[in-house]
């Protein structure tokens, strides 16, 4: 497995990465607001049900943080293996389209 060395984090883009953050966690906060409803509880994905008061606000926040997480892992994808696989990745981004 790929682990993150000292030059990525040294060479970090802190304040994209803040921005990153800021703004899905500002479209939370307003699911949260437009979909609360205390006496709800929320099924998550059909399979586990939680009691929060925003269903949508709850499934928003999964798939933040599994984005978040596939952000760090292709961050640590180095960028050589980009440009190797790059005819590759064009042609199965153009076919999926």
């Amino acid at each position: 497995m790929a682990r993150i060395g000292r030059s990525i984090l040294t060479h970090f883009d802190w304040g994209l990465f803040g921005l990153t953050i800021l703004i899905p966690l500002c479209g939370l906060v307003v699911l949260y607001s437009s979909g609360y409803d205390p006496e709800a509880s929320a099924p998550l994905f059909g399979v586990v049900s939680l009691q929060f008061a925003s269903a949508t606000c709850l499934k928003q926040a999964v798939f933040l943080c599994a984005g978040l997480f596939v952000m760090v892992v292709g961050m640590s994808i180095p960028t050589q293996a980009f440009h190797r696989g790059a005819f590759v990745l064009y042609a199965a981004s153009y076919g999926l389209l």
